[in-house]
């Protein structure tokens, strides 16, 4: 093993949205050893630097589910933006409905309203955490959105027509969320099969739209060349459908414990949850079978 590559959300990050210390001890035992470790995620550079930075890390990043490479230093090495024309067929599509719409650009994460946002991250977290009281998780959710958006430098605004205004803005992703499974079944029914963007999903009620090569494998094969490592000696860790291409190309694709039914039913190796420290868990035993393998 000669490259350690890792999701974020749900993967690396615990319920908190924080590197544990377990997970900053094992990443950094590997580093020691000379094992070479990259953060790929759907987050923006800026929003993925962050806890990071908290736990002392420093790696490159994949960013926007491969849209964006990054080395270790926070140069770009590659950028693969939608083509403006096919966000507006995208927007035209989403808008028929009540869903939540977020454009990420190189300057910034663009959206019309914070409120929508915590209206839904609200539904989803009381789906999911019936018994909480809804009074606390609104402060929690509304805590980690401003949090975000400032991280993520995000600006709202009335329409999205500025994005197609200004020239010197690219956009890597648009991100939509719902909790009404029946709006994103009839918008990704519409606008699938198209060669000119990519549509996948990093969790319940989310669907992202990206160029047709920002895939996570493909991003990570990218920066493997760069390091002369060879797929087969890269493990890689995930949790949901955008983990999928790099868990298929890489020698060793490992399905966390809360990953969903598809992503462990086609990985080989699986680990502990993310509340569990299951990054730590895996790279532990992958650097243990290393070692057995060179005795």
């Amino acid at each position: 093993m000669k490259l350690i590559a890792t999701d974020m959300d749900g993967t690396l990050l615990n319920d908190k949205g924080r590197i544990s210390e377990e997970n900053v001890l094992a990443i950094k035992h590997a580093q020691a050893k000379g094992i070479k470790t990259v953060v790929v995620t759907g987050r923006p550079y800026s929003y993925a630097l962050m806890p990071l930075k908290e736990a002392g890390i420093s790696c490159p990043i994949i960013g926007l589910n491969g849209a964006e490479i990054r080395i270790e230093e926070g140069a770009i090495l590659n950028k693969l933006p939608l083509e403006k024309e096919w966000c507006r067929t995208i927007q035209k599509a989403l808008e028929k409905e009540s869903v939540y719409i977020e454009f990420f650009t190189n300057q910034g994460v663009f959206s019309k309203s914070m409120e929508h946002y915590i209206d839904i991250r609200m539904q989803l977290k009381m789906e999911r955490f019936p018994e909480a009281d809804e009074t606390i998780m609104r402060k929690e959710v509304r805590k980690r959105a401003e949090e975000r958006f400032k991280y993520e430098h995000c600006q709202f605004v009335n329409d999205f027509e500025g994005i197609y205004q200004d020239e010197q803005l690219i956009v890597y992703k648009i991100l939509v969320l719902s909790a009404n499974n029946e709006e994103l079944a009839r918008i990704e029914n519409q606008l699938a099969g198209h060669s000119e963007f990519t549509i996948t999903s990093s969790e319940r009620g989310n669907v992202e739209f990206n160029h047709p090569e920002a895939q996570k494998g493909l991003a990570l094969k990218v920066l493997a060349d760069q390091y002369n490592i060879d797929m087969e000696d890269v493990m890689a860790l995930g949790d949901h459908l955008n983990d999928l291409s790099m868990l298929q190309m890489v020698g060793r694709g490992v399905a966390m414990g809360n990953a969903s039914d598809e992503i462990k039913e086609l990985c080989a190796y699986s680990t502990k949850t993310n509340i569990e420290h299951g990054v730590a868990s895996a790279i532990e035993e992958a650097l243990h079978f290393c070692l057995a393998e060179n005795v």
